[in-house]
């Protein structure tokens, strides 16, 4: 028997041992977040909302905006609203320039500004928890992300578009 040749018996026993292991588990389902930083707290964004990110460049305020609107900020030819999530969720003055914005997937012609980008998440679907808090997030998040030690509150940037439009952001 030269090198090259494998007993037929081997053959057979690896065949067998293929079909006789386990399969392996199915792949845990995960969601996609982008961990961001609002004032400092922890945030998370669904993947599956976000259109774009991009750094928040020039913004151009408007006198007399409500105070958790930043201004107007051009991206990729777009002159965007820029709406302040620390505003948003409340947030007292004064606050830092933000420096990233994401706009939204399903309603791309707004965008929200926020001061930290942490990078993204695969949570697994077992680390998000309802979010059944109260607080700044209350209304906004729809469930809470467990991330080592950190929870944070998973914003839904669609409820954030409606709170937008149905009250009066000051």
């Amino acid at each position: 028997m030269n090198r090259f040749e494998v007993p037929i018996q081997r053959l057979r026993e690896d065949f067998d041992a293929m079909f006789a292991a386990a399969p392996p588990p199915p792949p845990e389902e995960a969601e996609g977040l982008l961990a961001i930083r609002v004032a400092g707290d922890p945030y998370a964004l669904r993947m599956a909302e976000v259109g774009r990110l991009a750094p928040c460049r020039a913004v151009t305020p408007l006198p007399g905006a409500p105070l958790a609107f930043t201004g107007l900020a051009g991206l990729r030819g777009e002159v965007l609203p820029l709406w302040d999530l620390a505003g948003l969720l409340g947030y007292p003055p004064p606050r830092p320039h933000p420096r990233w914005l994401v706009c939204c997937r399903a309603a791309p012609a707004w965008a929200a500004a926020f001061d930290g980008y942490e990078g993204y998440l695969k949570a697994p679907l077992r680390d998000l928890k309802p979010f059944a808090g109260g607080g700044r997030a209350a209304g906004l998040a729809g469930s809470l992300c467990v991330d080592g030690n950190l929870f944070r509150p998973v914003l839904s940037l669609e409820k954030l578009l409606q709170s937008i439009r149905t009250k009066e952001i000051r």
